[in-house]
């Protein structure tokens, strides 16, 4: 099997990414609609040197980047979180919600296909989306879920194979305004987390506590700017989306590098550096 994780914090080896071509900000959250109809521009070709940053960012830590072709007709394809997922056993194809995506599953389907990827699929009418996806550890995964984006349903049939497993599997309910749950819970490296108390529930607080993670708070009012969306690399390393955050000199004063891109074009939209970003292939931790 080549592509397979236990975590979100393993050594990165590998990672697939969308070069945005065609990216554009659509309507489909609420930070997208207040960046549109405000006073807020689009610039593709700042949003293509801020992607090119982040590419090189990891390429310089060591992480191979596979790209899918950009496609006029799916501006939300550089998005590479939503569409797929790997776990310890393979890969699925999600379900997405916005009409407009839902062609990615072919897409994906083909990639994986080309890479010599068996892939498993939800049944069409269950809603998931990668970014309420969350594999803590080995043995513990959270699935966000929400009205508009990951159904329970959706959420309880992607835990099935893991709860055969044994594993410990915690169903997050999502706000609206945050979309996904990596808006306001990511694992920034291996025992540490960023998330936003005021936005999770007390039950994922106390969970976090059972599994000694320790919890590194991002306020509210840094959410909106995908503070909490980090990517961990590995080795007590994590790129964040954005620069001066009380968050990010919390991390650092744990003995965490953290490298802080300017993604504004991206974070605009709503998403940040987590969401732009699916992991192919990391060490298992031990």
């Amino acid at each position: 099997m080549r592509f397979s994780i236990d975590s979100e914090t393993g050594v990165l080896r590998e990672v697939l990414l969308c070069k945005p071509d065609y990216y554009e900000w659509m309507a489909t959250s609420d930070i997208a609609c207040e960046s549109i109809s405000g006073e807020k521009e689009f610039c593709r070709k700042l949003a293509t040197e801020q992607h090119a940053y982040l590419v090189e960012t990891l390429e310089n830590a060591g992480v191979k980047c596979q790209f899918l072709d950009p496609d006029p007709y799916l501006p939300d394809l550089c998005w590479t979180r939503d569409s797929s997922q790997i776990t310890p056993w393979g890969v699925v194809i999600t379900r997405l919600s916005e009409p407009s995506r839902r062609r990615e599953n072919q897409v994906l389907e083909d990639y994986y296909h080309q890479q010599f990827q068996a892939t498993s699929n939800l049944p069409q009418q269950l809603q998931l989306e990668g970014g309420d996806i969350h594999i803590v550890k080995p043995g513990v995964l959270i699935l966000g879920y929400s009205q508009n984006r990951t159904a329970i349903k959706g959420a309880r049939e992607f835990a099935r194979p893991f709860l055969k497993q044994g594993w410990k599997v915690h169903l997050e309910p999502v706000g609206e305004r945050f979309v996904h749950l990596d808006v306001i819970f990511c694992m920034a490296a291996t025992g540490t987390a960023l998330v936003c108390r005021e936005a999770i529930s007390d039950e994922l607080m106390s969970l976090l506590q059972i599994l000694e993670i320790d919890t590194v708070d991002v306020h509210l009012g840094e959410v909106d700017l995908l503070a909490c969306n980090c990517l961990s690399l590995g080795n007590k390393r994590v790129i964040v989306a954005g620069t001066e955050y009380g968050a990010s000199e919390k991390l650092k004063a744990l003995g965490i590098q953290v490298f802080e891109l300017d993604m504004s074009m991206f974070t605009l939209a709503g998403g940040g550096v987590h969401c732009l970003t699916q992991p192919l292939r990391r060490d298992p931790v031990i």
